[in-house]
């Protein structure tokens, strides 16, 4: 019998599956009543198998009962994988940039193979969606699938074709030391056939030791580099950036990840500069969101973190005005104070808003503390000017006033629609 540790959306495709199959399962979940299948410790001894949910952390007192045990314990990921009968899988993680590599990727590959994309990308399924797909009779030839630091804890049994690892920046520090941290994203190296890194990223460039492996750089010599508006695979120009339409280096350098897939899976140069003209990106990344004023305003409420908001602030040329604050995960602030260092004026919101305060009093620039998202956004457009950018880019996460930053980020948008109109 399994045991589902967790119900949510990476395991309700799990719970469907096991339903289809006929495979005996329970569940358990802190925060949910359940009504049926419901996880009885008096069965505890008829379990042969932990599938848990990516939310729940190692330490939790049940998931440690069945290590103790020696009860083997798998993420919904390594589970769909082994049930798909090691499926062709790209897999992309790493600290920032990784959901829209994921679509870019997806997205080029479906004009040669049919597609799958989805893991822990938003908006997107699950990748136990796919044990579904197949259920109904659809088979992918490529899983390309986004894959978190809580996913790769319990992975074992999961082999990639490709692992794709775009960097590593301290992130979720209230649940893995940054030891810890690093290791996970790591240990998608020691799991994947091909591996792919970043040259640019020091931590990448001296822990990551494997022969297949093949990397990328916005500034070294790399398997992938940019040289006069076209993307370069081992010395020999492939295609065009010009209808690449992606703002900010870091995307250069997402596509440069993307771009070793296509050449190791033999797309021409014309199908790729095809298909990424007409890749606008994700919901909440860098998301033009419309104009007040000839004030352009940008969604990036996946900005959840310091090194993600300088990236934001540096993806732009015009004056930037930035709305941030959130929920800190005990990360440095340095990458916020160099972020804060290149716009314009500042508007603080969220839970940590008096701390970040602390930090600009020292920078010496326009700033404003506000207590709810709209009044946030109406301030932001009183410090721009026409054609200045309005950057929501909060720096951290979401938790406490939203659930997510897919809810913060539609509550951002609902603002804008309701000024705007």
């Amino acid at each position: 019998m399994i045991l589902i540790l967790g119900k949510g959306r990476a395991t309700g495709h799990v719970i469907e599956y096991c339903e289809h199959k006929g495979i005996e399962y329970v569940i358990h979940d802190d925060k949910k009543s359940i009504d049926k299948h419901r996880f009885n410790i008096k069965d505890k001894s008829l379990i042969t198998e932990v599938v848990k949910s990516p939310g729940v952390p190692e330490t939790h007192r049940l998931l440690q009962l069945f290590i103790k045990d020696s009860v083997p314990v798998i993420d919904e990921v390594a589970f769909t994988f082994r049930e798909l009968g090691s499926p062709y899988v790209i897999a992309i993680t790493g600290t920032n940039g990784k959901s829209t590599t994921t679509a870019l990727i997806g997205h080029v590959l479906s004009k040669k193979y049919q597609t799958f994309v989805g893991g822990n990308l938003y908006p997107g399924e699950p990748f136990s969606k796919a044990l579904i797909e197949r259920e109904h009779g659809r088979v992918f030839e490529r899983y390309v699938i986004e894959v978190s630091t809580f996913q790769l804890e319990f992975s074992d049994g999961f082999y990639p074709e490709y692992g794709v690892i775009l960097n590593i920046k301290e992130d979720h520090l209230n649940r893995h030391t940054l030891e810890e941290y690093i290791s996970l994203k790591l240990k998608l190296a020691q799991l994947s056939k091909k591996v792919i890194v970043n040259f640019d990223d020091e931590r990448l460039k001296k822990l990551v030791i494997k022969d297949n492996i093949y990397n990328f750089s916005l500034f070294n010599k790399a398997n992938a580099y940019i040289k006069d508006g076209f993307v370069y695979i081992n010395g020999e120009r492939y295609f065009s950036l010009k209808h690449f339409k992606l703002p900010g280096i870091h995307n250069q350098s997402n596509l440069l990840a993307a771009s070793i897939v296509f050449f190791l899976e033999g797309l021409e140069d014309s199908v790729i500069e095809q298909a990424i003209e007409t890749f606008s990106g994700l919901p909440h990344r860098l998301e033009f969101i419309g104009s007040i004023n000839g004030k352009v305003v940008i969604n990036n409420s996946m900005c959840t973190n310091p090194e993600a908001l300088l990236a934001s602030v540096s993806a732009f040329e015009s004056p930037v005005v930035l709305i941030a604050g959130g929920q800190e995960k005990q990360l440095s602030l340095k990458p916020v104070i160099e972020a804060f260092k290149k716009v314009k004026a500042v508007v603080l919101f969220g839970e940590n808003k008096d701390r970040l305060e602390e930090i600009l009093k020292d920078i010496h620039i326009p700033y404003k503390k506000v207590d709810s998202l709209c009044e946030s956004l109406k301030q932001a457009l009183n410090f721009a000017r026409n054609t200045d950018t309005i950057l929501f880019a909060p720096g951290f996460a979401s938790f406490g006033e939203f659930n997510n930053f897919m809810e913060r980020g539609d509550a951002f948008k609902d603002c804008f629609k309701t000024l705007k109109d």
